[in-house]
């Protein structure tokens, strides 16, 4: 009786694995043989017609349901192995696999809102830039002389605080301050243009913002581009505030004819 067990597991054990061999012998032979049935043409009809099932691929491109089991096998084994194309269940964890490609799958982004506070549109002009202003530019009236920041603290006199941006402020200041006087309701790139130094023309917009912050500069929105401000000096106020404090050095504006 034993015998007679261990003769009938070995015989189901030798079809099974008869019929294992011969499904992989058919798609071998689907495959290197040249016919439609391959990773590219699987992945190429999940790329068509994606969302669908296995048997739905099987049907429409590979020649009938009978297909169903070689398709699936080059899914699992070649296509989703790889990283090729992703499983969905869209009627509950033991409902049919839906195939879609990995660059079909939409990714979740986030989108920021614009804040008038943190961006000035008017940057973004491409009118030409004209020539920089010179350290020193003569009219026939007066001259406005431009105050080079590296010599601002000079003296030793106002020593830089620990913040970095109100470091900035405190060396820019006075400058920024200086054109926004001698050239009011202007947009921002026409100040960054009078600033020579290049360093300190990427720091400007954080002491402008600063300035503002600080009741010193004003903003308007400009009339004639969208998203864009005018700036100009805070009637009555001075350099000499708690946070923006730049000691007794000021930038001496005796004009308001300066550049171009």
């Amino acid at each position: 009786m034993f015998f007679l067990s261990r003769r009938l597991k070995c015989s189901e054990f030798a079809s099974s694995s008869a019929a294992a061999t011969a499904s992989s012998a058919a798609f071998h032979s689907n495959w290197v043989g040249g016919t439609s049935l391959s990773p590219p043409a699987v992945l190429d009809a999940v790329r068509k017609d994606p969302n669908q099932t296995a048997a739905y691929y099987a049907t429409r491109y590979f020649g009938g349901p009978q297909q169903t089991s070689l398709v699936n096998f080059v899914l699992w084994s070649e296509l989703k192995k790889f990283g090729q194309v992703l499983v969905e269940r869209p009627h509950g964890p033991s409902g049919e696999a839906h195939w879609v490609p990995m660059a079909f799958r939409p990714v979740r982004t986030r989108v920021q809102r614009h804040n008038d506070d943190d961006v000035d549109l008017s940057v973004l002009s491409h009118a030409p830039p004209p020539e920089p202003a010179t350290q020193q530019q003569s009219s026939d009236d007066s001259t406005v002389a431009l105050v080079r920041t590296d010599d601002l603290f000079a003296s030793g006199s106002a020593p830089l605080p620990d913040d970095p941006v109100e470091a900035i402020t405190l060396r820019l200041g006075p400058l920024i301050r200086s054109i926004v006087a001698a050239f009011p309701d202007k947009d921002l790139p026409f100040y960054l243009r009078q600033i020579t130094d290049e360093q300190d023309k990427a720091l400007a917009p954080v002491v402008f913002k600063q300035l503002r912050l600080t009741g010193m500069l004003s903003r308007s929105r400009s009339e004639g581009q969208v998203g864009a401000f005018v700036w100009r000096v805070v009637p009555g106020s001075s350099g000499n505030g708690s946070s923006t404090a730049w000691g007794s050095t000021q930038a001496s504006v005796t004009s308001s004819s300066w550049g171009s």
